[in-house]
């Protein structure tokens, strides 16, 4: 077997590194690959820009900077607003294009830190908000594959490179584009 740990940049303490855990494990890579494939190419009711503010969203719900930087840096790129990530994280959701988006990330919260308390008027309240029946399917898988790949990354202590952890920690901390 090999050494799957790696030297933090931290304190000397070791971390795992889990793409080199999952290369052990092929046939857990390859099905990961092949749900994002599928999200990518057959989930065809949501936008493109949906789908990232919807993982974005239960990464930082869950803590996951790794994953916030990757899909924060994708909302940028879709919205063409450098700012999104931190204000969303601020929840300056007046910062969104649709109405229709709050109501989204009000039930992705939900489903991702309350999933017992889920009930049928939650899915109403996406339907009212403009989603349909097979979009809030999209949603739902969306989320939990997110919460999946989150639980991955975190439990194998992934850390962001130097230069991504500053921007980070500006988005989280508010000290992005001069806010305080």
């Amino acid at each position: 077997m090999k050494n799957n740990r790696r030297e933090s940049r931290h304190g000397g303490r070791q971390k795992l590194n889990p793409l080199a855990v999952l290369q052990e494990y092929p046939e857990l890579r390859i099905t990961i690959k092949k749900l994002g494939w599928l999200y990518k190419n057959t989930f065809k009711n949501l936008s493109d820009f949906e789908k990232q503010i919807i993982v974005f969203w239960v990464s930082y719900l869950n803590g996951c900077s790794v994953c916030c930087m990757a899909h924060g840096t994708h909302l940028i790129n879709l919205s063409k607003d450098p700012d999104l990530p931190a204000k969303l994280i601020r929840w300056k959701t007046d910062a969104l294009s649709a109405a229709q988006h709050k109501t989204l990330l009000d039930f992705v919260t939900k489903l991702t830190r309350h999933p017992y308390d889920f009930r049928e008027s939650d899915l109403e309240r996406l339907w009212k908000a403009g989603y349909n029946k097979k979009s809030s399917e999209e949603i739902i898988l969306l989320v939990a594959k997110a919460n999946m790949v989150n639980r991955i990354v975190s439990g194998f202590q992934a850390e962001l490179p130097e230069h991504l952890k500053i921007v980070w920690e500006q988005w989280r901390d508010g000290a992005w584009q001069g806010e305080q």
